[in-house]
């Protein structure tokens, strides 16, 4: 501080005082604000993360009115401790050195320097998730750090459609389980599963039932668990198939086996079957009337079936000895109720199994038990309805044929045959007389209720009666307890698809359509073209024309009983064995 002596004049007297002032220079200012800075590229997106793949270009905004020294851009993974450098900028550029492509992206604010840094990301892992930021630094040494950027990591080497796979629970069962598909084992390297889609086809047939984004349907994902019950019993091909958000292509198809048994459990024939069954091989065959002699409308158009599981089918009908066999069992066990003549289910269905009036099994009160007229006991088992057939089968694990199946083991790919030994009656047999039973064919058993034994027709002489033999050649099915799989099983034939007795089939009635249909098995219920199951093969009160292997009846109600209806059964090979043998579908 500086002072001055200055006279003053008081009162005629001179005074000598001090006056004290102060500097009027103001001390140095010190810049301390920090600048200002924003990541301008890439984008916050708030219900998505920007994608980066191998590169991009990252831009920053920075103002400061000392002047940007520089800018420093840093990516932070969740796992990092520290930031790792990206570039540090000197120079701005003009917003016209941005890629038109990106120049709608962003702006820049009024007044404002524009840095640009290009970060090559293949050396982070893709699906990782970092956080980008920049950092300014003006002339005075003022440091301003930016808001952050989280954006997912996608390098060319890594993009691929996801891995599909998926659980069945369980993993076999029976028509009445209810199986769930987990398909959360689906692999991805940067999609969850909840944004990953899948689709589903259940039952192998080629066509996506659930999810089809071709179709349009709704979006379902791989964190949903689905769930499924087959009213039919079959050996399911179950497809899935999943793709991610940012491959274009959808992945393979992963396919699993599903093994859906009737209610029996696994197939357990009787023993008197060991040696009757044969194997039809999957393949794809013709069915309808390629030959119209005699034919209706309902065995048309001609079409092909693709079965593709190989199943086994009785060579025979089942006959009156075995039906009598099940019968004692399933009413010592109370699981059926005879009454007025009749069997009724002892289930809350309360169907009508069987009526002896159309049967030769009847009930002798004097040994109070059932039993069979003298010498039917090889004959085909008749009176039982659609429903005492389709039980029997369930009984020992087995089901009826499909009416493809049935049709396909009566004739194979022999597109002309009308019956299973050829074209004609007469083929092989001027005579026409000797191969099947039909109305008047003059066998020994014509008559009343004139049923042959089964496997009559196997070219054997029966008194003066001579056959010749009939029925498809397919192989004996192996893996029985008389025919071991070493030996690879026998050529069987499969007898009685024309005449005898006609066959109740697993169908319900519905006309034949044109493509290729996959495992058919018609309408999935009785209410849309009536509620008739399909008979087939003609009887002994058929015209031999009744009696050809694509005849089709089609006005049976599956409680009606009759004594020229019978069955055979059928099953595919058994759970245990592996499913052994079992070809993956067509996948189209």
């Amino acid at each position: 501080m500086r002072s001055w002596r200055i006279p003053l004049l008081t009162a005629g007297l001179l005074v000598i005082g001090v006056i004290a002032c102060t500097d009027t220079e103001p001390p140095p200012v010190v810049d301390e604000t920090a600048p200002e800075v924003a990541l301008l590229y890439p984008p916050e997106i708030f219900d998505d993360l920007h994608r980066v793949q191998d590169s991009t270009h990252i831009y920053i905004g920075a103002s400061d009115p000392s002047g940007i020294e520089r800018v420093t851009v840093y990516y932070q993974r969740p796992t990092d401790t520290d930031p790792t450098e990206i570039a540090t900028i000197i120079n701005p550029i003009s917003f016209s050195e941005v890629p038109d492509t990106l120049q709608t992206e962003f702006a820049v604010p009024d007044g404002w320097s524009l840095y640009e840094a290009i970060w090559g990301s293949s050396l982070v892992r893709s699906g990782t998730e970092p956080q980008l930021f920049a950092e300014a630094v003006d002339s005075k040494g003022n440091r301003g750090v930016s808001s952050s950027v989280t954006v997912i990591v996608i390098n060319t080497t890594d993009l691929f459609s996801p891995v599909p796979d998926f659980v069945i629970t369980p993993p076999q069962g029976d028509t009445e389980k209810i199986f769930s598909f987990d398909p959360s084992l689906t692999e991805d390297i940067v999609d969850t599963d909840d944004v990953i889609e899948v689709r589903w086809d259940f039952d192998g047939d080629g066509l996506w039932d659930l999810g089809d984004w071709d179709q349009g349907q709704p979006s379902v994902y791989a964190n949903e668990v689905q769930t499924q019950q087959y009213p039919r019993n079959d050996v399911y091909s179950v497809r899935m198939q999943a793709r991610n958000t940012y491959f274009p292509q959808p992945s393979d198809v992963k396919v699993r086996l599903l093994n859906v048994t009737p209610r029996g459990g696994v197939p357990k024939p009787p023993v008197t079957m060991d040696t009757f069954f044969a194997e039809v091989p999957a393949g794809r065959y013709t069915r309808g009337a390629a030959n119209p002699d005699g034919a209706s409308l309902n065995e048309l158009p001609v079409h092909t079936v693709n079965l593709t599981n190989p199943y086994r089918i009785l060579s025979r009908e089942v006959t009156n000895e075995e039906y009598l066999n099940y019968l004692q069992v399933a009413l010592d066990s109370a699981q059926v109720v005879f009454t007025g003549n009749e069997i009724f289910a002892a289930d809350s269905t309360g169907y009508r199994l069987m009526d002896l009036n159309n049967s030769r099994i009847y009930y002798n009160i004097d040994v109070n038990g059932f039993q069979i007229e003298d010498e039917y006991q090889q004959h085909p088992v008749t009176g039982a309805t659609w429903y005492g057939a389709n039980h029997y089968a369930i009984f020992y694990g087995c089901r009826l044929p499909t009416e493809a199946e049935w049709e396909v083991a009566a004739r194979g790919d022999s597109l002309y045959y009308i019956y299973s030994f050829g074209r004609t009656l007469t083929e092989g047999d001027p005579t026409g007389t000797a191969r099947i039973n039909y109305e008047n064919s003059g066998d020994p058993f014509e008559g009343n209720n004139g049923t042959t034994p089964t496997r009559y027709y196997d070219g054997t002489t029966h008194g003066d009666f001579e056959t010749v033999d009939t029925g498809y050649l397919w192989p004996q099915a192996p893996d029985t307890p008389s025919r071991p799989a070493a030996s690879g099983g026998e050529m069987i034939r499969v007898y009685d698809m024309s005449g005898n007795v006609a066959e109740w089939v697993n169908d319900w009635y519905g006309p034949y359509t044109t493509g290729v249909q996959t495992n058919p098995q018609g309408p999935v219920t009785g209410d849309t073209y009536g509620n008739y199951k399909v008979v087939r093969g003609g009887s002994y009160e058929r015209s031999a024309d009744g009696c050809r292997v694509t005849a089709r009846d089609a006005d049976r109600q599956p409680d009606d009983s009759f004594p020229s209806i019978g069955f055979r059964i059928a099953y595919f090979p058994q759970a245990e064995e592996g499913l052994r043998g079992l070809p993956l579908p067509f996948l189209r």
